[in-house]
Parts: C-alpha cells; structure tokens; sequence
C-alpha cells in the first residue's frame, strides 16, 4: 500500500508511548461516583498494560493516604497513542514530533475550533462517520493538523460516550457491568502544552480525560476455549453473556462495537461482564427518520410561480369582478338571516367537531410515543447485540473445540432455538 508522502516518517521522529509497567501516573478526580477516599490529586503505578487500541487501558494500583490500596483499571482516552485510533487505511501512523509542531501551530492560529464546528455540520449531512484519516487523502490543506483534531474529538466523544452509558447501567455495576469509580483527567501532560497556549482555551486540546473502572480478574470470554473452565459450564457462560447483552439493551444502551473480545468472565463468580461502552448510542438521544425537505422547498418554489400568475389574471378581471358584486350586493342581503342561522348549527358543529379532533391528538401522541418504542426495537435488532455474542461463541467454541452449544435468544429476534 502507498502511504502519501507527507505521512513518510522517521523511527527518531517517533514520540514514544509512556504507558508501560512500572510508570506512575497523576491524575485529576473530575468525578467520585463510589465516595472513595481520593486526593483531588491522585498518584496511581501502573502495574500491566492491557491494551492500546482506540484507548490506553492498563491495571493500576492507588495507594490511599490510609495505606489501603486499590487495584483499578485506567482507561484513558488520547490522541496521541493507539494502534487501530491512529491509522491511515490500516497502516497505523504513530504520532512524531513534527506532526506535533504542526497541530501546536494549527491551534496558534486559533484553527481547531472553527474546523471542528465546520466538521460537526458535515457529519449532520452523511450518513456515515467522518474517519480522521479521511483528511489525510488527497493532500487535503492541512491534512495533519486536521487529522490529529478529528482525533482529539473521537477521543472526547468516546468518553462521554462511555461515562454516559456507565450512568444509565447505574443498575448493573458490579453485576454485569464493571463498577465506574471515577472519571479523571490526566495531570502529566501539562508538561507537553506549549508555554504560550497553557493559560488559553486552546489549552483543552492536550487534554487526556479518562474513566477509572473496577478491576475484575478473569479470562476474556473470546479465550473460554481455552480456559480452565470446565467445558460444562460453557453454554451457561455463553447464555448468561447473551442475556446481559439484551438486559443493557433494555435500559437503553445499544453497542456499537459489541463483541467477546469485549466481555470478561469473573474469576471467582463466573459473572460476565461488558467492559467496552466506547461505541454506543442511546435510545433517549434517538430520532425518528425525517424526511428531506428538497422536494418540499420545489413544491413551494412552483407554487409561488403560480400565485403570482393567478394574481395577474386577477388584476385584469378586477373591474368584472367589481361589478359582479355589485350585482351579488342584493342578493346577498336576502339570505343574511339564512347564513346567521346556518352559522349558529356550524358553530355548534364545529364544537363537536373540535372536541373529536382534540382526542385524535391525544392518539396521535400516545401511537407516536409508541412507534418511538417500535423504532428503538427495529433498531436494537438490526444491530443485534445477542448475536454478537451467542452466535460468534457458538461457532467459535464448535470450530476450535468440536463443542456444540445451544443459545436462546430474545423473542425480539425470531431466532428458532438451535
């Protein structure tokens, strides 16, 4: 594959990753969610990386001033650092420093703002994410610097997306879901804030904001067949993991990127949990499809055009028409006291009428409540969180293991029982 020339880099240039074991890190606790005891400032080590994908995810312990110490999991969201968040068609680009000067110079001319508000109307009229690489093609003008904004922007998006789903699944901490122990925001990377951008609003865009989560020792479910787990106890897993799936479902949270890889089985309890809600949207947030107004807006363009014919032709009869009334004057007089009668009956017709129409509104509000409900659910099955799972360790446990497992799936999706 040819990467763009621009992209070409030096393996010096290359600013190292500086999540590894045995690093301390310090935070800012934005958000207790569980009242633990944290300083506004809090020292964590890092005891093994997990992951550095879309986030950098890693085991950490925090020692509290009372000696207790906290094993967590830290999963920070930044730009600068991920194999699959910085690629470019499936090369991963890693962050240099030149490309850093170059993003620094894009917020001095105080760039980023008006290109991430210009991105966000153009993402309004697709029907499919913008990805940052996407300005990196066809030399686009500023390609890197927009490239490492649009990341910056993923980042915060997937932290609010993810804070925001651990708050609706309140319910099923620490039972299906991992405990959220805090939001944070990273303190060591003021060192890497331009001097001349630090005190400004700009200064937001060296963020790292992250989220601290329960740590839950186990084996990933995507490696169950390779566990020690004895193999009995697979379709129980398998189903349990299935029914949680349809249980965040049901409080409003859909994943985008739901997966085994994303599940971890409890050692001791066996409880699956989800561990992933990056990639999620939300049915509160969710709008019924509206249709485009083009063809609204040239029905409205021809009838003007023959508003303003009819009104000439109007114009020219209007002395016709003027005599015309004259004529009508007296006849008119005569049915008065027919139409004062008739309009008594309307009225009282039209209150009938309004009270009728008054209780269709009412229908219409609770059918529209209830096609919002219907919605949701064609889209829940679309997307098809269950299958995700059960059906992916169905075949997956058969083609490795020879093991065949049978998984009940909602009514929802019509699925027979296999």
């Amino acid at each position: 594959m040819n990467i763009p020339t621009n992209l070409v880099i030096r393996s010096d240039e290359t600013i190292p990753i500086p999540y590894a074991a045995g690093v301390s890190l310090r935070f800012e606790i934005t958000q207790n969610y569980q009242n633990l005891p944290f300083p506004w400032v809090t020292a964590a080590s890092i005891t093994r990386v997990l992951d550095i994908t879309m986030s950098s995810v890693m085991c950490v312990t925090i020692t509290l001033d009372s000696g207790e110490v906290i094993h967590a999991v830290l999963k920070l969201y930044d730009r600068r650092f991920g194999v699959d968040l910085r690629d470019y068609r499936m090369v991963h680009l890693p962050l240099t420093t030149e490309k850093e000067a170059l993003f620094e110079s894009f917020a001095r001319r105080n760039a980023i703002g008006p290109f991430l508000t210009q991105l966000a109307q153009d993402q309004e009229r697709e029907l499919i994410p913008i990805p940052p690489h996407h300005h990196l093609d066809d030399d686009n003008f500023e390609g890197s610097e927009k490239y490492e904004a649009a990341l910056w922007k993923d980042c915060e998006e997937m932290f609010n997306c993810e804070t925001k789903a651990y708050e609706l699944l309140k319910d099923l901490q620490g039972a299906g879901v991992p405990r959220l122990l805090a939001t944070v925001r990273l303190v060591d990377t003021s060192s890497s804030i331009p001097s001349d951008l630090i005190d400004g609003p700009d200064a937001k865009y060296w963020d790292v904001n992250g989220i601290l989560l329960q740590y839950i020792p186990g084996i990933n479910l995507i490696n169950l067949d390779s566990s020690s787990i004895d193999v009995k106890e697979w379709p129980i897993l398998v189903q349990r993991s299935v029914d949680l799936v349809h249980n965040i479902n049901e409080y409003g949270v859909v994943m985008m990127d739901c997966s085994p890889r994303n599940m971890i089985v409890g050692q001791q309890s066996q409880q699956p949990f989800v561990i992933d809600f990056a990639q999620c949207w939300f049915k509160h947030e969710m709008k019924m499809w509206e249709p485009s107004n083009e063809q609204d807006d040239e029905d409205n363009e021809e009838e003007e055009s023959e508003e303003k014919v009819a009104k000439n032709e109007e114009d020219e009869g209007k002395e016709t028409e003027k005599r015309e009334n004259e004529r009508k004057e007296n006849e008119e007089k005569e049915i008065e006291e027919k139409e004062t009668k008739e309009k008594e009956d309307k009225e009282k017709e039209g209150e009938e009428k309004e009270d009728e129409e008054k209780k269709d509104e009412e229908k219409e509000d609770e059918d529209s409540e209830i096609d919002l409900e219907d919605e949701y659910w064609y889209r829940v099955r679309s997307t098809d969180n269950p299958g995700a799972i059960g059906s992916v360790m169905r075949t997956r446990l058969q083609r490795e293991k020879g093991v065949k497992i049978k998984v009940q799936f909602p009514d929802i999706y019509e699925r027979p029982l296999e």
